[in-house]
């Protein structure tokens, strides 16, 4: 990978969608039945060498402050011939006594007992290759349609002959804190060589081709020179990509004459109501440091 130095009226619950817990929180209200407490599930793992983390709490009336964390669960991930048991070390945060990876091909079902009963979900680990390119360009204002300023865009190929279509996640951080301006970031490669990895941008070059309209398609742009920009792509299953697509739905919902928002579809399986994601996901990644 090139480094290069250039610039969502009932009865709801509000949870945080927290990918894997890397000092991020997203505030998502969903629809729940007024009738029934549900659990509430957040977390997964990824290909990186970490402690696998998963977050349970009981759903709660909108007006409510507290958000029960469930503290009597019993949490495993099965991958193969093997059995993780996650211990709780918060109220409510159950994790892996060591580091685990996840690996590429490999299915991992997650199995949770509480109240008696059962609620499963299953994902498979996805691979994609890494980042060739995570660099930035200064934009003047005599471009013409796009707004003066810094850009950062990333360049990257694809697996080839393995799947019809692949589906993405993007986090950027800027100095370590999230950028969360955009929202959430997800998108297929079905239009690849006009998507976010620029694959008919030249990388040492971005701007060569804007005279014919042609620039490279940014992450982001809210960053001023001698910041560090931190670009995290996360190849995802297409049942978490719709799952993120319908919580982009409820954060776009809400005016006046909007009808209520659904929420999104979840891969957890009881027959129990459940909410949230078990989330499996490959993760590859770059920084540019921006300096003129």
């Amino acid at each position: 990978m090139k480094q290069k130095k250039m610039r969502f009226r009932k009865t709801t619950i509000i949870f945080t969608i927290c990918s894997l817990f890397i000092a991020c929180e997203r505030d998502i209200d969903l629809n729940l039945p007024t009738e029934e407490v549900a659990l509430v599930l957040e977390g997964g793992l990824t290909n990186e060498n970490e402690v696998w983390q998963i977050k349970l709490s009981e759903s709660a009336p909108y007006y409510s402050n507290s958000y029960p964390p469930i503290k009597d669960a019993l949490v495993m991930i099965t991958h193969g011939n093997e059995i993780d048991t996650l211990y709780q070390t918060d109220p409510g945060m159950y994790q892996t006594i060591d580091k685990k990876q996840g690996l590429v091909g490999e299915s991992y079902t997650l199995t949770i007992k509480w109240k008696g009963n059962s609620y499963t979900a299953t994902e498979m680990l996805h691979d994609q290759l890494p980042l060739d390119t995570v660099a930035a360009f200064y934009l003047a204002m005599d471009n013409g349609f796009i707004e003066e300023g810094w850009y950062a865009f990333i360049g990257a190929d694809e697996i080839q002959g393995k799947r019809d279509r692949d589906y993405y996640e993007w986090k950027v951080f800027i100095n370590d804190t999230l950028y969360e301006e955009n929202g959430i970031l997800i998108d297929t490669d079905e239009f690849r060589d006009v998507g976010f990895w620029n694959i008919l941008i030249d990388p040492n070059n971005p701007l060569a081709q804007q005279k014919e309209g042609i620039l490279p398609r940014p992450i982001v742009s809210d960053f001023t020179e001698g910041d560090t920009v931190r670009i995290e792509q996360y190849a995802i299953s297409k049942n978490y990509y719709d799952f993120l697509f319908g919580l982009q739905n409820l954060q776009n919902s809400g005016g006046p004459f909007s009808s209520p928002a659904s929420n999104p579809p979840s891969n957890i399986v009881s027959s129990k109501t459940a909410y949230g994601y078990f989330r499996v996901a490959h993760k590859v990644g770059g920084m540019v440091v921006i300096e003129e």
